[in-house]
């Protein structure tokens, strides 16, 4: 499998994407999730108007689609809108309050884009995925340094939609037939994939995540989704982590890992789940009622923070109590904190004080204390 790559210079990363749907794959039922869930989830009503107000960090004059942070900086794409190619990267900094463009405090880093999605940085470069400006081209990750420039197109023919993860040297990526995983490397001129791992089709593979020994992801199982490990510099072969963990639509679900563990939610059940990376019995760490489903997840070092349509909680990583609802919706419709599509874009980002994330409705950054 080759890959195109502009001349950029090399770049210190490396990120794993995956594409959040696929048509030829098989669709997962809608039966419910998890059916060896562990017993001592906690439940959150998701209406209530708990939490304090958030701080609007800054308010755009487009729809903000994913966010990254580095350092005391936010990065967000702005969506094209029904004109095409005038998608944004934008930043401002994360101490900001009520923060636009006229105000000078929103800095426009690249402008004039196709289709600007998921976003990343490392090593002074701002990356995120986007598509060709010749449809039916395939899609691309673009760069521009930090302090803006022109746009570069540094990798082509990847399926960098919904989630741009910096791990090492590598980019871990699903290609273009969204059934294959595949290793990019990102020193010299390389521009060839090595396979690792090469798909059962028609199965896709969803939601892909790495700790730099493996790679970790979701794919239709016999009744729905299972999880599934592929060991880097191995034979290939995946490895069944647990069956029947998520049964909603995969374009809400996303993958994390710490040290030891995997964590994810799952939109058909409308919970947050655990496993050993060894694998085992998933154990459910949360749950949120019809219609505020988890639809993205952050970590630190002892919780999970979930953003859901109606309200951003917390709760610790080992389970067992009921989230602290940190913002809540009080009015204006239950999709208020939704990240609509592609889906699992990244919307949610911690510091060592707030929680950050996208109000896509308003067109805003919000923060509130973690």
């Amino acid at each position: 499998m080759t890959f195109g790559r502009a001349r950029v210079g090399i770049l210190e990363l490396v990120l794993v994407g995956g594409l959040a749907a696929c048509s030829s794959s098989k669709s997962p039922s809608g039966d419910g999730g998890n059916t060896d869930g562990g017993t001592d989830a906690a439940t959150d009503t998701g209406n209530d108007a708990g939490g304090a107000a958030p701080t609007v960090v800054a308010t755009f004059d487009g729809v903000p689609e994913s966010l990254a942070l580095d350092g005391n900086v936010l990065y967000v794409t702005l969506l094209d809108s029904s004109a095409g190619h005038d998608g944004r990267v934008v930043s401002v900094p994360k101490t900001a309050s009520a923060a636009t463009v006229d105000a000078g405090t929103v800095t426009t880093l690249a402008s004039g884009l196709a289709a600007p999605r998921a976003i990343a940085v490392h090593a002074g470069q701002v990356l995120w995925a986007d598509s060709e400006t010749v449809f039916p081209d395939n899609p691309n990750v673009m760069t521009v340094p930090i302090a803006g420039g022109t746009p570069k197109e540094l990798f082509g023919n990847v399926s960098t939609y919904t989630r741009l993860v910096i791990v090492g040297d590598t980019l871990y990526t699903v290609s273009g037939n969204l059934e294959t995983i595949s290793s990019l490397s990102l020193g010299g001129d390389a521009g060839a994939g090595t396979t690792i791992y090469p798909g059962n089709p028609p199965n896709a593979v969803f939601a892909p995540d790495s700790d730099g020994t493996a790679v970790y992801f979701l794919s239709p199982g016999a009744t729905n989704e299972d999880l599934f490990s592929v060991q880097l510099g191995g034979t290939g072969a995946a490895m069944a982590l647990a069956h029947n963990v998520g049964s909603g639509s995969v374009a809400t679900n996303t993958l994390l890992d710490d040290t030891s563990t995997l964590y994810w939610s799952d939109s058909g059940s409308g919970g947050v789940y655990s496993v050993a990376k060894t694998g085992g019995t998933p154990k459910m760490l949360a749950t949120f009622t019809n219609g505020s489903s988890a639809v993205q997840i952050a970590l630190d070092g002892t919780n999970v923070y979930a953003l859901t349509n109606t309200s951003v909680v917390r709760f610790p990583k080992a389970g067992g109590v009921t989230p602290v609802v940190l913002a809540s919706v009080v009015g204006g419709g239950g999709n208020s904190y939704l990240e609509v599509e592609p889906g699992n874009t990244n919307a949610l980002v911690v510091d060592e004080a707030f929680v950050y994330w996208l109000h896509q409705g308003h067109g805003q950054i919000l923060k509130i204390a973690k």
